[in-house]
């Protein structure tokens, strides 16, 4: 294998002498171009874990045929080198590097010397090349991995204390049905009008009010009380009254008591 020069700063095939460098038993000739395009790319997007690119790019900046192409995407994969993803509107290829990998791949990906080893030059010079790409990737995936956890826990969460609101609220409504005597028919109900009320009211509020609320009402029901206002969407329209009446009443009631008071 050709050494290369003190002044070499870049162990990719930047001029055509590089491609020596290459073993051809492990990658043919578009195989080369393939790997080296994706390590640029991966490169000058790694602040991010992926980057997208159509086929139809990719082969208009490489040259590659698009039935090579293809069967080159696919050895890539199996070898563990890179990874896709659809997604998206419309529909991306989005590319991962995956540079621990090619690390690991090394001493097949380049020629050895007659020791069977890549010479320690190179070898240093790939190191230095390649491990910081290999930290920063490890990195945004621990980041990946951390905030999938965090969601994870998060939604985990968020499900079990919505389960126990359910719970709580369907209790609540079997004992109103027993002290009011209303018919099951009456207290069927949607699990999202609940949540959604409860955006703006604690459980606990929603229940004082639904008790007045079959006290009071017509043939009530509890679909009917879950009826929200056109513009405060998350607030109900009874207990939203029920307030302002019971403010009004609070309010006529210490004018009258003044009165009261200024007439002794």
């Amino acid at each position: 294998m050709k050494k290369f020069k003190k002044e070499d700063t870049h162990p990719l095939a930047i001029n055509i002498l590089k491609l020596n460098r290459y073993n051809y038993d492990f990658f043919n000739c578009e195989e080369v171009v393939f790997f080296e395009y994706m390590v640029v790319k991966g490169m000058a997007f790694k602040k991010q874990k992926e980057f997208y690119h159509s086929s139809e790019t990719i082969r208009q900046e490489t040259g590659i045929k698009k039935h090579s192409l293809n069967s080159i995407i696919r050895r890539f994969k199996d070898l563990g080198i890179i990874s896709t993803e659809i997604k998206g509107m419309p529909r991306v290829k989005f590319f991962t590097v995956h540079y621990p990998k090619i690390v690991d791949l090394i001493p097949k990906i380049y020629q050895l010397s007659n020791s069977g080893k890549l010479s320690s030059d190179f070898s240093k010079h790939l190191s230095d090349f390649f491990i910081p790409l290999v930290d920063n990737y490890q990195q945004k995936n621990n980041i990946k991995n951390n905030k999938e956890e965090i969601n994870k826990k998060e939604k985990k969460d968020s499900d079990s204390e919505g389960e126990d609101v359910l719970s709580f609220f369907n209790n609540y409504l079997s004992s109103l049905k027993y002290q009011k005597n209303i018919s099951p028919a009456a207290l069927k109900f949607n699990d999202l009008d609940l949540f959604r009320a409860l955006k703006e009211y604690d459980i606990e509020v929603i229940c004082e009010y639904l008790e007045k609320y079959f006290e009071e009402e017509n043939r009530p029901t509890l679909s009917k009380f879950f009826s929200f206002d056109s513009i405060a969407l998350n607030k109900l329209k009874y207990v939203e009254q029920k307030i302002v009446d019971e403010n009004d009443y609070v309010e006529h009631f210490i004018d009258e008591l003044q009165r009261y008071i200024s007439q002794e």
